[in-house]
């Protein structure tokens, strides 16, 4: 009889082991599929954001968010201000696209230097530091001087008034 009782229970333990094993990997199946779902759904705001690309005469380049490495580009720039999704889905009412400082080494224009002072007035020409309607599409960006670092700021207004802004880094051969 004890022998009939420990195969029995030997086979329930093996039966829990195998239930307890399905089990786990539909959890593991469950936890990979929900973790694509809600990185997906956090990361559609990041595509409806602001973002501008520039091209120069060797192509189209994504900008620098770091003051540490700009983007290098050459002296004939158009600026894309947009959104990732090319403002197809949601489109920007208002823009505003400035150079807001202008760094050489440790001085910049913010801190009083008049010389980067002097680039960033020169910089904020045309269509810039002007708020433009949401259809323009491309902006001039000329007076750039080599060994300086600027500093352009993007923001897009949408219809319901909302400000969101992103500040990119740039450096011109």
């Amino acid at each position: 009889m004890n022998n009939t009782l420990d195969k029995i229970n030997s086979y329930e333990e093996r039966i829990n082991n195998t239930i307890d094993d399905y089990i786990d990997r539909v959890r593991s199946y469950i936890d990979k599929i929900n973790s694509r779902i809600v990185n997906f759904v956090n990361a559609t705001n990041s595509r409806f954001q602001p973002y501008m690309v520039a091209a120069d005469t060797k192509g189209i380049k994504s900008l620098s968010g770091s003051k540490n490495y700009p983007t290098l580009l050459t002296k004939e720039i158009s600026l894309y201000p947009t959104s990732k999704t090319l403002e197809l889905l949601v489109p920007i009412a208002r823009k505003h696209v400035a150079v807001t400082n202008v760094f050489k080494g440790e001085a910049s224009a913010q801190g009083g230097d008049a010389d980067c002072l002097a680039r960033l007035k020169a910089a904020n020409t045309g269509k810039l530091n002007t708020v433009l309607d949401g259809n323009i599409r491309q902006i001039a960006l000329s007076g750039l001087k080599s060994g300086y670092v600027y500093e352009i700021a993007y923001s897009g207004l949408d219809f319901h008034g909302n400000i969101a802004t992103r500040k990119y880094y740039v450096t011109v051969k």
